[in-house]
């Protein structure tokens, strides 16, 4: 169900807010059945060449069948503790991967986020995603009582009815477990 999150917080990112998601960490999840340390989605806009117009988002997504309260503020103390850092965890890791699959340039522009300062930093940003097999009449109202919100926030809930069985489903035709 985690991954599931990751998948559709990824596509959140790029087909609705134009990030590019140079590599989806999953395909390298060593072990499936947990989730892989680090930040849950990285998205970028490179920008120019000279630094301007670069961002990063880091996501942070969780997949319930039910909502849950704990679950929100759980993604949110991730994403405030990932504030605090200077760079988010696993930009060498994207960067290493890209340089093996034969992209050096964009893991040139990704470790180049490691030596900015000052003005030309990128422009960061958060999301929380939330993907629920329930409808939550406020599944982010906790986090509106908080005086600690992080800058540049973006929350979204995705609904999907059925979401344990429909995930169940689709990861079972995935790995060839159907046998129809």
């Amino acid at each position: 169900m985690g991954n599931f999150g990751e998948i559709v917080a990824s596509e959140y990112l790029r087909q609705m807010l134009g990030y590019e998601i140079p590599v989806y960490r999953l395909r390298y999840n060593p072990n499936p059945e947990s989730s892989m340390k680090g930040d849950d989605v990285l998205g970028f806009k490179f920008g120019n060449v000279d630094g301007s117009g670069r961002e990063i988002i880091v996501g942070e997504s969780k997949a319930r069948q039910k909502f849950s309260r704990s679950a929100v503020e759980d993604a949110y103390q991730q994403l405030a503790k990932s504030s605090r850092r200077p760079h988010p965890i696993s930009l060498t890791f994207i960067a290493n991967i890209l340089r093996l699959e034969g992209q050096p340039e964009k893991a040139d522009a990704i470790l180049s986020y490691l030596e900015l300062s000052g003005s030309n930093l990128p422009r960061k940003s958060w999301l929380l995603f939330l993907v629920t097999g329930n409808r939550p009449n406020d599944p982010f109202g906790c986090l509106q009582k908080r005086d600690d919100i992080v800058g540049n926030l973006i929350v979204a809930n995705a609904h999907i009815e059925g979401l344990a069985k429909w995930v169940d489903r689709l990861f079972e035709q995935e790995m060839g477990l159907d046998e129809r």
